[in-house]
């Protein structure tokens, strides 16, 4: 219910019928027969995945539906491309198109400029010969009524091929064209062009990735099979998965490992709502309550609570302004074909209350946790409307509380946002493929700006709680959630072309806005450095481009990634190593008795940053801490309270070690972001505490009053200790049984579940009883010695050997749980009482208050 009828988010179209997906037991011929007979047309098989692409016309998806082995059947919305309508109102008074040293054709991307990629050709003398650039999106060359068709840029010299006037005969090789013409817009073919300006000498090859997601995954795959060695695309589906790697991602993956450097838009997600960056709002769980009243009668009355605190709140109100866009994709942390949750999506009008778009798909039957409602504002007004998310429950699904997410896509005209200052109000809104973690994915900023992203260009990467999509069967968690850093730099848009979009300007070049222009800039910047140096692995490209980038004074880590991509830095560094440059963007965020660094990693020389040297000084001592070439940030701890410290950062690569940074200054005083009215910045383990709270590990009691309390002395029960370590695993997706595992734990029992998923994971086994079932004694305290033997368990039971010379006082070789207790002290998560004798006692018969089991569980979840 409410979406458009054309354009992204609209039904995907195979020629005149629907492209829908169909889910089966077997693909085989038997099975595509049958398919055929009901009146399917096959697009594509997925035979790892048992899916068929078909199109279909709408009259006859009862009859593909009724087909023996088919368990699902769902329509594919039409993805979007990461093109933007932005316009100039006028041309920039100090860029034009006339004073760009074009390497040949009529029109040429500003970015050769920007991006000092004519100055990387004119110094080094590389243009891209020899390297196979790949490129996916809507079309090539079917879109109606454009400025220009193939033929013509071939003519203009914008495209190579025959006719070229300057020599560039070998033609674009198109494997696949878009099945469909309708909406087709040629945007693959304005992506060419401009990949054409930057490596005039590449050779260039393009899909389609509007023929269904595994259609999509498959052509990246065919471009490599091709002999692409950079492929790019600018497409988002909206079913990808926020918290693992679908099958796009997959064949990134694929692609990736045999060789290929992958480039991706980083989509137009981000809105600016009260001067904060809006793409997203997530919560660590679905907080049940009372639904509101609406035109539609709920079958559930399981509506999630948006406010956070002690109120409620079932209506996420935004405000849309005349023709402005509501466009939500909504997900929830639970694996694809382990789907055991249905959660629904409403946008509801706030005053009446008529539901104005929902979305019920059945996913315990498609097994995608995947919900979309779209709105536009044609009353001629601004519209208050409100989100009313429902936790469906049926015979099929369970009534599971499941982290989820809602991404804004694409929205427009929004000029209000209910709670936009919480902290599950997120700038995060790149997922799915364009935030792979081996895709370089690429913000934009204006031809005409040196400092400040595009208003649009997502921000913010996805974090990932599952492991990628595989076949048919649920993906396992993750041991912890994995947060990806995304953009990872920065690229050129706005980029003057002969077609693409809108109208030709006074200048006379179409425009091309969005972060779709500025993957294919950065792709082609990759097929200049791996002419350069053609050994060179794609993760070392993806290095290179993000340490020789430029920092942008108007962007951020989460907006620009590294900063411009800079192509004669890039090949500077390849073809004249030296040491490393001085990291920049330091940071130190000061905690209890800790300094939080953070740092940009610096141009690597061209050798690579294999180590990072933090120090922290100040009048009385100095602490340093060696980090690898990988990390952007480390904790030192053990720093006197109120003393103000200088830190500095260093790079180390195989030539030597660099400069240090500019120093930055930082004051531990102790600890913030705990809302316990007990607990003080200078309480004992407040930073841990504080992190217990921020990841929704423990919510407190909440009093009479209103305020909260964490009660730090209290001992901890059995029955608690079993919930704080399921959150702190990431509440792994788990379904309890009917049948109670515990003789003294019934299936009402407010942790049944999370107390099952420590039985069935054999972090505790219980009492046993000769009688039966074994006990779980649930009110009884936690001893420190269970603590040890509990987190041990959870941590996967590590390959460890313990001493033969124990480490703490009071626990020797022959102590219960002394392995256990032994693997904490040498993971630092428990260093013991010190004692002037020497050797620490460890107290293992003491009960676990609850102030020492934040820090043991924030050290378990943080250990290296």
């Amino acid at each position: 219910m409410g979406l458009p009828p054309n354009g992204p988010a609209s039904l995907l179209r195979h020629g005149r019928s629907l492209l829908a997906y169909v889910q089966m037991d077997e693909v085989d011929d038997a099975a595509r027969g049958r398919l055929t007979a009901a009146g399917a047309k096959i697009v594509h098989v997925a035979e790892a995945y048992h899916v068929v692409t078909v199109g279909v016309g709408a009259q006859q998806l009862d009859d593909v539906a009724a087909v023996s082995g088919v368990r699902a059947v769902r329509e594919e919305l039409t993805p979007s491309v990461g093109a933007d309508g932005a316009t100039e109102t006028a041309p920039a008074a100090t860029v034009t198109n006339g004073a760009i040293p074009a390497p040949c054709g009529s029109r040429t991307s500003e970015a050769d400029t920007q991006l000092r990629a004519a100055e990387a050709r004119g110094a080094f003398g590389f243009d891209g010969t020899g390297v196979t650039v790949g490129v996916l999106s809507d079309s090539y060359d079917v879109g109606s009524g454009l400025a220009t068709r193939a033929a013509d840029d071939v003519l203009s010299g914008d495209l190579p091929g025959l006719g070229n006037p300057c020599g560039r005969t070998e033609p674009v090789e198109v494997l696949q064209e878009i099945t469909s013409a309708t909406g087709a817009i040629d945007e693959g073919r304005a992506m060419l062009q401009l990949v054409h300006d930057v490596a005039p000498g590449a050779r260039l090859k393009f899909a389609s990735a509007f023929n269904g997601i595994f259609s999509f995954a498959d052509n990246i795959r065919a471009l490599r099979n091709a002999g692409a060695a950079v492929i790019v695309d600018d497409v988002t589906y909206f079913a990808s998965p926020f918290y693992q790697d679908g099958p796009i991602s997959v064949a990134v993956n694929d692609v990736t490992a045999a060789g290929a450097a992958y480039f991706s838009s980083a989509a137009n997600n981000n809105i600016i709502v009260g001067g904060r960056d809006v793409g997203s709002y997530e919560a660590n769980a679905l907080r049940p309550a009372t639904c509101p009243k609406t035109s539609l009668t709920y079958l559930n009355t399981r509506c999630h609570d948006f406010d956070p605190g002690p109120g409620v709140d079932t209506g996420f109100g935004i405000t849309v302004a005349p023709n402005g866009l509501v466009r939500v994709d909504l997900q929830w942390a639970e694996p694809w074909y382990g789907v055991v949750s249905d959660l629904d999506l409403y946008i509801v009008d706030a005053a009446s209350k008529e539901v104005l778009a929902s979305s019920e798909n059945v996913s315990a039957q498609n097994q995608i946790p995947f919900e979309f409602a779209n709105y536009t504002n044609t009353t001629g007004s601004s519209r208050n409307v409100e989100l009313v998310i429902n936790g469906y429950v049926d015979s099929g699904t369970s009534a599971g509380t499941p982290r989820m997410k809602a991404i804004f896509i694409s929205n427009r005209g929004i000029t209000a946002m209910e709670q936009v200052t919480s902290a599950e109000v997120l700038p995060d809104s790149i997922f799915g493929h364009n935030g792979a973690e081996a895709a370089g994915s690429t913000a934009a900023i204006r031809y005409s700006s040196t400092s400040t992203p595009e208003t649009f260009s997502s921000r913010g990467g996805p974090t990932l709680v599952f492991a990628p999509v595989a076949g048919t069967t649920a993906a396992a968690a993750l041991p912890e959630p994995h947060r990806l850093a995304k953009p990872d730099y920065t690229a050129t848009d706005g980029a003057c072309n002969t077609f693409f979009l809108g109208s030709r300007g006074a200048d006379g070049c179409y425009r091309f806005f969005g972060t779709s222009a500025a993957a294919p800039h950065a792709a082609a910047v990759a097929a200049l450095i791996r002419e350069s140096t053609p050994g060179l692995s794609q993760s070392a490209v993806q290095r290179v481009l993000r340490t020789t980038a430029t920092p942008l004074s108007g962007g951020s880590p989460i907006s620009t990634g590294a900063g411009l991509v800079d192509a004669h830095a890039a090949l500077s560094s390849l073809l004249d190593p030296g040491v490393p440059g001085a990291p920049g963007g330091v940071a130190g965020t000061a905690g209890f008795g800790s300094v939080a660094v953070s740092w940009t990693p610096p141009a690597d020389g061209g050798s690579g940053i294999t180590a990072y040297v933090v120090t922290v000084t100040s009048s009385a001592d100095a602490v340093s801490r060696t980090v690898g070439g990988d990390a952007v940030g480390v904790v030192l701890r053990g720093l006197v309270n109120g003393v103000s410290y200088s830190i500095t950062v260093r790079a180390t690569n195989g030539v030597g070690t660099g400069s240090g940074s500019a120093p930055v200054s930082a004051t531990p005083t102790g600890c913030v972001g705990t809302r316990f009215s007990d607990v003080t910045p200078t309480s004992q383990f407040c930073p841990d505490i504080a992190w217990m709270a921020t990841n929704g590990i423990s919510t407190g009691t909440t009093l009479a009053d209103g305020s909260i309390e964490y009660r730090p002395s209290l001992a901890v029960a059995r029955q608690a200790m079993a919930p704080f370590i399921y959150r702190t695993q990431g509440s792994p997706n788990f379904t309890a049984p009917t049948d109670p595992s515990f003789a003294d734990v019934p299936t009402t029992h407010p942790f049944y579940k999370e107390i099952e998923w420590m039985k069935a994971t054999g972090i505790s086994t219980g009492t046993p009883q000769a009688s039966g079932k074994p006990l779980y004694k649930p009110t009884d305290t936690v001893a420190r010695l269970a603590m040890a033997a509990f987190l041990y368990r959870a941590a996967g039971r590590p390959a460890f050997t313990a001493p033969v010379d124990p480490s703490f006082a009071d626990v020797d070789a022959s102590s219960l749980f002394y392995k256990e207790i032994e693997w904490m002290k040498a993971t630092g998560i428990s260093s013991g009482t010190p004692q002037p004798s020497g050797k620490p006692l460890y107290k293992p018969a003491d009960a676990v208050a609850r102030q020492a089991m934040a820090a043991f569980l924030h050290r378990f979840a943080t250990r290296p």
